[in-house]
């Protein structure tokens, strides 16, 4: 079936980034590319223990970009048990740019995420906010009502808005990250699991000079997973350099090299 039967001027509006922000919103990670025409991202598969993956161009100018997005849809059709039109509304119809474009005069990254929150512990249900204005008091006009709805859109533009907002970009320089592993992250026991298959993820509480210790995501080959459960286990701390950078409300340390575990006597080398 042609995608142009059914939502031809739609799918024909949707820009790399609206993809992108899609796929963010759903928990998928951005995977750095050293081909800049092209954007790749990550989530967890279907099948425990294993990631899936998309590819598309970076700009919808390239020739190839309509039917590479073609490809990516389905592909994220069949991901999420959803209809092609379905993917194509919740991509096209969920724009966060009236929030992050006017944060200044509006909403902040924390405000929506406090939202998102209180949808959350809501259950999903509908959320009706009252405004009550003092007597003496005129409301501004575009506040003339005094309820606004929150739905489930509402919500999923909420979560796209606050994770852009309070999104940082380090400059591009290493790192070198220091700090004990507070936490250990793989879904199958690293043994003989496919290393390519698993993501595997340990945190490390980044000691900063002069700063409150940060929470730093970083992926592990299955070696690597093996040495810093065993350093975790020993309570050593951890030695590695990379680029540091956040999104939304967490820290990833990409790129990085030069694992070590450190003992309270010496460095212990692993590379």
């Amino acid at each position: 079936m042609n995608i142009t039967q059914y939502a031809n001027s739609i799918f024909h509006s949707i820009t790399p980034k609206q993809l992108s922000a899609f796929l963010s919103r759903k928990g998928w990670q951005r995977v750095k590319h050293p081909n800049a025409k092209i954007l790749v991202f990550e989530g967890e598969s279907l099948m425990i223990g294993q990631v899936a993956s998309v590819v598309f161009p970076s700009s919808a100018s390239f020739s190839d970009y309509f039917a590479r997005l073609n490809d990516t849809l389905r592909l994220l059709s069949k991901h999420f048990n959803m209809s092609l039109s379905e993917v194509i509304e919740n991509i096209a119809h969920c724009d966060h740019s009236i929030i992050t474009d006017n944060y200044i005069n509006g909403f902040s990254g924390n405000m929506c995420e406090i939202l998102t929150d209180i949808y959350d512990s809501a259950e999903n249900r509908e959320i009706n906010h009252s405004i009550v204005w003092a007597s003496d008091l005129t409301p501004p006009g575009h506040l003339e009502n005094p309820t606004v709805q929150m739905t489930e859109k509402s919500y999923e533009v909420l979560k796209i808005a606050s994770a852009d907002l309070q999104t940082v970009n380090e400059p591009d320089e290493e790192k070198t990250v220091i700090g004990r592993i507070t936490q250990l992250k793989s879904k199958v026991p690293p043994i003989k699991a496919d290393e390519f298959a698993v993501t595997r993820i340990i945190v490390i509480s980044w000691e900063v000079e002069k700063q409150t210790p940060i929470n730093i995501h970083i992926k592990l080959p299955l070696e690597q997973y093996r040495w810093a459960c065993d350093a975790h286990k020993n309570g050593h701390k951890i030695k590695v350099t990379g680029k540091p950078e956040k999104h939304g409300k967490l820290w990833h340390l990409l790129e990085h090299h030069g694992f070590k575990i450190i003992s309270a006597d010496k460095n212990i080398d692993r590379r």
